[in-house]
């Protein structure tokens, strides 16, 4: 709740932008954590890493295989 608060007293966000924040949030998080850029040969995977990351996607897919290499 601490965070909620955060953002609805300190940010200013209202509930409907708060729930699009956190969730998108939670999104790029489980994203991450399942390695979905070493699927981005999947059209589906390449959809959704491109709407998470419309800005940054590029590099995004950098870290994620320089860390891909870095496990070998």
């Amino acid at each position: 709740m601490g965070v909620y608060r955060f953002l609805r007293s300190e940010a200013g966000f209202d509930p409907d932008e708060v729930q699009s924040f956190l969730a998108g949030g939670m999104l790029v998080n489980t994203m991450i954590g399942l390695r979905m850029t070493d699927d981005y040969d999947d059209p589906d995977v390449r959809e959704l890493l491109a709407v998470a990351f419309p800005e940054k996607l590029d590099l995004v897919l950098e870290l994620g295989a320089s860390h891909a290499r870095d496990e070998r």
